[in-house]
C-alpha cells in the first residue's frame, strides 16, 4: 500500500516531507511526489499504483475546479458505484482511479457520509 506524509506550518516543510517520503519509498515504488499545496501545507505520497497505474493518477491529487487536495492510502472497493453516482450528478472524471473518485466525492458530499465508503483506507484531504 501507499504511504502518505504531510505537514502544516512547519519551517522547511518541503525538505521534511521529502525526507519522510524517501523513508517510505518501499511502500510505494511506482511514484514519489511531494507538493506544496499552499505556503503552509505540504503533502507527499509514495504510491503503489493499483487501480490506475497511469501517471495521471499520481498523488497528491488536486481537483482543479475546487482546489481540494488529497493524499490517499488504501482501496475504496465500491469506487465504481460511487463514480457512477457522481457522474449521474454531472461530475466528470479524468482517471480510472479510486483516488479521484474519493477526491470528487469529498468535494461534492463532504465528510458527512464517509460510511458510504466501503474499503480500507486513510487519507488527508
Amino acid at each position: 500500500m501507499c504511504g502518505i506524509v504531510g505537514c502544516l506550518k512547519l519551517a522547511n516543510g518541503v525538505d521534511w516531507v521529502t525526507e519522510q517520503t524517501n523513508l517510505i519509498h518501499y511502500r510505494g515504488p511506482d511514484s514519489q511526489i511531494v507538493k506544496s499545496i499552499t505556503p503552509d501545507l505540504v503533502m507527499g505520497v509514495a504510491r503503489l499504483a493499483m487501480t490506475d497505474p497511469h501517471p495521471r493518477s499520481n498523488q497528491p491529487m488536486i481537483d482543479e475546479e475546487t482546489g481540494n487536495a488529497l493524499s490517499f492510502n488504501g482501496e475504496i472497493y465500491n469506487f465504481l458505484e460511487l463514480k457512477n453516482k457522481l457522474q449521474s450528478q454531472g461530475v466528470s472524471f479524468e482517471t480510472e482511479s479510486d483516488t479521484e473518485v474519493l477526491l470528487k466525492y469529498l468535494g461534492h458530499v463532504g465528510l458527512r457520509n464517509l460510511s458510504e465508503l466501503n474499503g480500507m483506507f486513510a487519507f488527508a484531504f
